[in-house]
């Protein structure tokens, strides 16, 4: 149950951060923070499989991210 909690918690804060940035950016920082604990609660509290696909997905993402600023 901790695992969800703090999954959905952690997709929550990120989504309300990309929603307040332009207009309150202090409170999108504090979303962010929130959002980066929620994601290592999750990703001690979830089970193998699920970090592996996590790791996976963060991985995948960030070079995505790399590749669109070159």
């Amino acid at each position: 149950m901790l695992f969800f909690t703090a999954l959905c918690t952690t997709i929550g804060a990120a989504f309300l951060s990309d929603r307040v940035s332009r207009t309150f950016p202090e409170i999108a920082v504090g979303f962010l923070s929130v959002a980066l604990i929620g994601l290592l609660v999750t990703l001690v509290s979830a089970p193998w499989q699920f970090q592996l696909v996590l790791v996976c997905a963060a991985v995948l993402s960030y070079r995505s991210m790399n590749q669109v600023g070159e």
